[in-house]
């Protein structure tokens, strides 16, 4: 007669509670086909981090236990793991995993004498970064300009990461970050960056000064941060002028354009709308605009829907 066990998962990454379960797709063992190194490196690490001595159950060796696997979220929201992947370590097999995720509840047949299993990390101390130097964006091994403004260290670029969608479609909490183009156009994503709708901008947790979908270490700025910036200034009335492409302060903003969220582009070569990460009542978040003509910043309290762009300040 076989014995029943609930198995228990320890995941790398945290849970977040819901009433709707997302999909997942578990891959384990040797199906991964990558050493302990190279699955840290692949699912958490990402590009830019130096790290070594990755031991799974003692041992650096080509993964063969299915005690260990990654998961990757499959269509759906970010729900009841609030994350698009991540490792799974079991007392059993990491494929039920799956289990749990979408129905609530599982169980099933370990073999006997199936211990806890440990997954050992040695990070190194990354390289010291100082404003005014290049970043890395350790997701996607894109670079971007930093400035310094005051006591604020500030991105000098507008952020491109993510997928490029049509501008005919609404971006959305699918798993995959979605970012639009302007006139569609992936050149000028990346001569201008990407523009994004706010809750997408905020991978749909509305909460302010938070990454967002900005880099590690560096969040998506505040009405409060904001303002400190146009205080260097004197006020939001004379820091367009400094903070346009052809200002002297090194912000430089660049008069690209937006995305209405009836689709229609606007503004090119005259405007340029940029997000705050607080929001103006249930469905209008902040939003800070310049143009051609004008020396002064203005502040909108714009619908979540529209595509605007990302300046990134860091933590």
């Amino acid at each position: 007669m076989k014995t029943q066990y609930f198995r228990f998962f320890l995941l790398l990454l945290f849970f977040r509670s819901s009433l709707v379960f997302s999909q997942l797709t578990v891959t384990q063992g040797a199906g991964l086909g990558m050493t302990p190194l190279q699955l840290v490196q692949t699912m958490l690490v990402g590009q830019g981090v130096t790290i070594s001595n990755v031991t799974f159950n003692g041992s650096s060796s080509l993964i063969t236990s299915n005690q260990i696997g990654s998961f990757q979220c499959v269509g759906g929201a970010y729900t009841q793991l609030g994350l698009s992947g991540g490792i799974i370590i079991s007392s059993g097999t990491a494929v039920g995993a799956i289990g749990p995720n979408n129905t609530g509840g599982f169980t099933g047949n370990i073999p006997p004498g199936v211990g806890d299993p440990d997954l050992n990390i040695t990070v190194l101390n990354p390289v010291p970064f100082f404003c005014d130097n290049q970043i890395i964006d350790v997701r996607d091994n894109q670079s971007y300009s930093t400035v310094s403004l005051g006591t604020q260290c500030w991105m000098a670029a507008n952020l491109n990461f993510g997928t490029q969608i049509l501008s005919t479609s609404m971006q959305r909490d699918n798993c995959i970050v979605e970012k639009y183009c302007l006139n569609d156009n992936n050149a000028n994503c990346l001569s201008s960056g990407g523009l994004y709708q706010w809750d997408e901008m905020m991978q749909f947790e509305p909460v302010e000064s938070s990454q967002g979908l900005c880099p590690p270490a560096w969040h998506v700025p505040s009405e409060a941060e904001w303002n400190i910036l146009f205080s260097r200034y004197i006020s939001n009335g004379f820091a367009g002028s400094p903070l346009k492409y052809t200002g002297y302060s090194g912000f430089n903003a660049l008069l690209s354009g937006i995305r209405f969220d009836d689709s229609n582009w606007n503004f090119d070569a005259f405007a340029t709308f940029i997000w705050s990460s607080t929001t103006q009542g249930p469905y209008k978040a902040w939003a800070h605009s310049m143009n051609s003509f004008n020396p002064s910043v203005s502040y909108h309290p714009s619908n979540r829907s529209n595509a605007f762009y990302i300046r990134c300040i860091k933590n």
